[in-house]
């Protein structure tokens, strides 16, 4: 099982590497999905956002408490409408899919951190180096203007607080 979950962390760090090589640190994650070019890379949103979310998962399902199981579900699941709704500038339906499902994700994944144990500690430090790094680095959207990047390091953190935590219960437990 720890193999999806590293296979998870893998698609996390190369998608997010390869964005910010190419284009420079976006506005947000989702800002991505304009970063690429149309017809040719779009989709790799799309994949990004199923291919963290369910290994993921899966694996965490199978590590955590049978107690918040449907924390994870609620945090994970979300992802896969965030993917297939990444056109939220272009399409109007799209824009109350995207981010209801992204904000539920966020909400869910931070509750189970914060109801596993001390794993909100890391979240709370992560989310400090956010608030630095937004005042230090700024992004980009997709047409080329430089903006504040707090929703993209707020992201990072959330993310990266959410495959610590897991590992952590996982090592722990």
């Amino acid at each position: 099982m720890i193999t999806l979950y590293l296979f998870s962390l893998a698609v996390f760090a190369a998608y997010l590497l390869a964005v910010v090589r190419r284009f420079g640190v976006p506005t947000s994650i989702s800002e991505s999905y304009y970063l690429w070019p149309r017809g040719r890379g779009r989709w790799l949103f799309n994949g990004f956002c199923l291919l963290t979310a369910l290994p993921l998962m899966a694996f965490w399902l199978e590590t955590g408490p049978d107690v918040w199981r449907f924390l994870v579900f609620l945090a994970c699941a979300p992802l896969g409408f965030v993917g297939t709704a990444g056109a939220f500038k272009e399409v109007e339906l799209t824009r109350p899919v995207h981010f209801g499902a992204a904000g539920i994700s966020a909400v869910a994944s931070q509750a189970w951190i914060a109801l596993n144990g001390w794993w909100w500690i890391g979240s709370l430090v992560l989310l400090a180096a956010a608030v630095v790094l937004t005042r230090r680095i700024r992004g980009r959207d997709a047409t080329g203007t430089t903006r504040s990047a707090w929703l993209f390091w707020l992201e990072l953190a959330a993310f990266t607080s959410v495959y610590i935590a897991v590992l952590a219960h996982y090592i722990t437990h």
